[in-house]
């Protein structure tokens, strides 16, 4: 494989190794690959996540002056919701892990691949977005796009509040539980706090090629 990626001019190899696998992971660190960051995998079970008042977590954000709305809603409402949520996920990538960095800096997001997103999303409904104004500062789905937060908006709790709305919408329309991912260490933070368990890391390694 590392033959075949050198004469196709590759500049590197990405490995992925999940951390409970130890022989694997010397297996893979014996070829030259060196850890870029670790993706951790998380679990929550509804019926055993009650530590937290989930129900009351929109109202909190706005409590705090800040307005909750959904996809499905912004598309009948607002004719230039892609653009803001191209500029908020645009921003929101500041400070994310990159598995694969690339060394001119990290890649934009086009406006089209952000909209493709949206239009393939399946439940729009449940792809909460908060505002301030008329500015998107976060968003947060159970399905497929995750959660983030604008950068001049984090370490206010939004995230928090944000995951955990999204969490009771699940569980009223049926949900039982969800299993995802994150490499992210404040949003692990986050998910610990609503109750996710950790089930393990997927160890993501780079080897550079000549």
């Amino acid at each position: 494989m590392i033959n075949d990626a050198q004469a196709a001019g590759a500049t590197g190899i990405q490995a992925r190794v999940r951390d409970d696998k130890p022989a694997a992971l010397e297996f893979i660190q014996q070829w030259g690959f060196h850890e870029s960051h670790r993706m951790a995998a998380y679990r929550i079970d509804f019926a055993q996540a009650d530590g937290y008042d989930f129900h009351t977590a929109f109202a909190q954000l706005r409590a705090g002056g800040l307005e909750v709305t959904n996809l499905a809603a912004a598309c009948a409402e607002d004719s230039q919701h892609v653009e803001r949520f191209h500029g908020l996920y645009s921003a929101a990538r500041d400070g994310w892990p990159d598995p694969d960095p690339d060394p001119m800096g990290p890649l934009s997001v086009p406006l089209e691949q952000v909209k493709r997103w949206l239009d393939e999303h399946r439940l729009p409904e449940a792809l909460f977005i908060v505002k301030h104004g008329s500015r998107y500062v976060a968003f947060s789905s159970f399905f497929d796009i995750g959660t983030a937060v604008h950068p001049k908006y984090r370490r206010k709790g939004i995230a928090t509040l944000l995951k955990a709305g999204s969490i009771a919408d699940a569980r009223r329309r049926g949900f039982r539980g969800q299993t995802t991912s994150t490499a992210s260490p404040a949003m692990q933070a986050v998910l610990e706090k609503l109750g996710y368990r950790r089930l393990w890391s997927e160890i993501r390694l780079i080897r550079e090629m000549p």
